[in-house]
């Protein structure tokens, strides 16, 4: 018998080549070709379609920051331009509320000065002291009625013991029997306050203990 050759059988990827052709590689007929990429945070190949395609979430994120910021400085420009109005506003009013006030005051004193006036205008060949002395007396009263209207008292009396918060010593005086050391022997100029705000203190003369060794030393060379 003669021997049969055995000829290995050639997978359909080993095709006969031509003369000199390079050989190809098989791709199989469902494969795609895709691009690479690298991703810049992980360092991993992705998608290069996915990686040049904005993420929709994160500018919808961004477009809704956009809008909270917008509104925000919005509200912040309305407050600014309310509070400006608002400060004006006061400053408006407490400028009227002055005026007003110093507008009574100078109403209250009218009446007052006009009997003031009264005096002054006196004839002097006409006029006594009597006349003078009881016109003064009665601009006095009413100005200091006016000024008991508007909140506003009187500071120190005579007998009334020394306040340094609201009196003010000139001078000193040895007191007497009657007299109690530390009281005010005489206001030489009344102090007036408004509520519990002291306007000017009252200026006066204090009751003083007696120079007990000066007096011993005057007995002694007697």
């Amino acid at each position: 018998m003669g021997k049969r050759k055995h000829r290995k059988a050639e997978s359909p990827e080993q095709a006969p080549q031509g003369d000199g052709a390079a050989p190809t590689e098989a791709v199989m007929p469902d494969q795609e070709e895709q691009e690479v990429a690298l991703d810049p945070g992980t360092g991993e190949s992705v998608d290069a379609t996915e990686a040049l395609a904005p993420e929709e979430p994160e500018q919808q994120e961004i477009l809704r920051l956009q809008e909270q910021l917008e509104e925000a400085n919005d509200r912040y420009l309305r407050l600014a331009a309310e509070f400006d109005n608002y400060r004006k506003r006061v400053a408006r009013e407490q400028a009227d509320a002055r005026a007003r006030a110093q507008g009574d005051v100078v109403r209250r004193l009218l009446e007052a000065l006009d009997d003031l006036e009264r005096v002054a205008g006196l004839e002097e060949s006409d006029a006594t002291v009597h006349d003078v002395v009881t016109g003064v007396h009665m601009v006095e009263r009413k100005l200091q009625q006016e000024l008991e209207v508007l909140g506003t008292e009187r500071v120190a009396a005579e007998g009334e013991m020394f306040d340094p918060n609201f009196h003010e010593a000139i001078g000193a005086i040895p007191a007497s029997e009657d007299a109690d050391p530390g009281t005010i022997a005489a206001v030489v100029q009344r102090g007036y306050r408004l509520g519990t705000t002291l306007l000017r203190p009252a200026r006066v003369l204090v009751y003083v203990a007696p120079d007990t060794h000066g007096a011993d030393e005057a007995s002694q060379e007697a």
